[in-house]
């Protein structure tokens, strides 16, 4: 949580507008982009600088593609989940080699970035975390921060679907921008649902829960519950303009607490990243919108468009 200050939250910002300059600076302008695909690249890219985590020259595109196998194919059976675990295990081991080398003086670092600040962290008992304990945590900040590529790529669906909603966004007006995020964040599942295991017998509501029960917390249900929107069904950004949040009843990204419960520490990254994301396509680029497919199952995890929303014609403004 520490974080997730304001003065972090601006860094991203710079850092997200920085590598779309240099993506969009480096291809044809008639070429066909893949937005969700190229999100990957650039948010891997961001990821990467504000934490500390050094990128080798043409590193990009296979740390992306890495990083983008834990969370397109963990939910996969068979192959695909084999693939995602053993990719896994290279990502860890890529930052435990990190690790070791900062703590073996093998090169500097800025103090302020987390790659750093988690490296020498000590534990409750004055020793250093694990190698591995620095490695899953540091990915917990990477694997994320690549992950908003799939709401990119929905904000490209939102915008096909609802034209109407898009052109209110043509003069960049912070406030529409923010709200027709967090309504795409809302009609658009990341995951549908989350699982868990019940730890202990307990009983809410007169529904008795059994110890190493398999659970499901509906996203997608809950997101656009009847009684916490009104026509949930219908994508209203306007809706956010006056709206008071509760811990439950807007879990795109998990509910509770950001300290103590299961709601992601990330949400106020996404936002970040996306918001920056959504300036730049405004106010630097202008570009058409092929025929293409934006056909997806809410059941995929993650929930994609097919195509993954494709741009062409970019020219910088």
């Amino acid at each position: 949580m520490e974080l997730m200050g304001n003065q972090e939250m601006v860094e991203i910002s710079k850092l997200i507008y920085k590598y779309w300059l240099a993506y969009f600076d480096h291809i044809s302008n008639r070429k066909n982009v893949n937005m969700y695909e190229a999100s990957k690249k650039v948010f891997l890219q961001t990821a990467c600088e504000w934490t500390g985590v050094p990128l080798k020259e043409n590193e990009s595109d296979k740390r992306a593609s890495q990083l983008s196998n834990l969370f397109e194919n963990a939910a996969s059976v068979g192959l695909k989940h084999w693939k995602s675990r053993r990719e896994r295990i290279k990502a860890e081991k890529w930052i435990e080699e990190l690790v070791h080398d900062i703590r073996n003086g093998n090169f500097n670092l800025d103090k302020d970035k987390a790659l750093y600040k988690f490296s020498w962290f000590h534990d409750i008992d004055g020793k250093l975390l694990g190698e591995k304990v620095v490695a899953v945590e540091i990915l917990n900040l990477l694997r994320p921060m690549t992950a908003v590529s799939v709401w990119v790529a929905n904000i490209g669906l939102a915008m096909y679907q609802f034209p109407e909603e898009a052109k209110k966004l043509q003069n960049g007006e912070e406030k529409k921008i923010m709200m027709f995020l967090q309504e795409t964040r809302r009609y658009y599942p990341f995951f549908p649902f989350t699982v868990a295991k019940v730890k202990k017998d307990f009983e809410y509501n007169g529904f008795k829960f059994k110890k190493g029960t398999i659970t499901l917390l509906d996203l997608y249900g809950t997101n656009k519950h009847p009684e916490d929107w009104s026509n949930p069904q219908q994508f209203i950004p306007e809706r956010f303009e006056h709206w008071e949040q509760t811990p439950f009843n807007f879990i795109p990204q998990g509910g509770g607490s950001y300290d103590f419960g299961h709601r992601c520490a990330g949400e106020f990254v996404t936002m970040a990243m996306l918001k920056a994301t959504m300036d730049f396509l405004i106010k630097h680029i202008t570009y058409d919108i092929p025929e293409q497919s934006f056909d997806f199952n809410f059941n995929d995890i993650p929930a994609v468009p097919n195509d993954g929303f494709i741009i062409n014609n970019v020219r910088f403004i």
